[in-house]
């Protein structure tokens, strides 16, 4: 396949951590649906993170007011919690080895630092 750009984001260091470690555990696991409550909300977290990232941050960089911010961090919010409800119900149906695939999405997309 080829190669195609992405665009990245920094994420606290202490999530990637916490990601890598489920990512460990959902592999090792006997049972990884047994996990998948946890890798549904590491799915959550990420995409928050990300949320923050791509939108947030550039938004308090531009130097926008309160009232600005605030509705950006409404609109944010709104869609985190929409997109949390359809990952709960989607990560929680996946079998063992879609929840093992999903451990190698996690390490795919979490850099320490940009490719280059």
């Amino acid at each position: 396949m080829p190669r195609v750009p992405l665009l990245a984001t920094a994420i606290p260091a202490e999530l990637a951590t916490e990601a890598r470690r489920l990512a460990a555990r959902l592999r090792s696991h006997p049972r990884p649906r047994e996990l998948a409550r946890e890798g549904a909300e590491m799915v959550v977290r990420l995409t928050a993170a990300g949320l923050d990232g791509y939108f947030l941050r550039p938004a308090k960089e531009l130097g926008l007011g309160a009232v600005a911010l605030g509705t950006v961090r409404v609109g944010l919010a709104t869609a985190a919690r929409g997109i949390a409800l359809v990952v709960r119900r989607l990560v929680g149906g996946l079998s063992d080895d879609e929840l093992r695939r999903l451990a190698d999405t996690f390490e795919d997309l979490i850099r320490d630092e940009p490719r280059r």
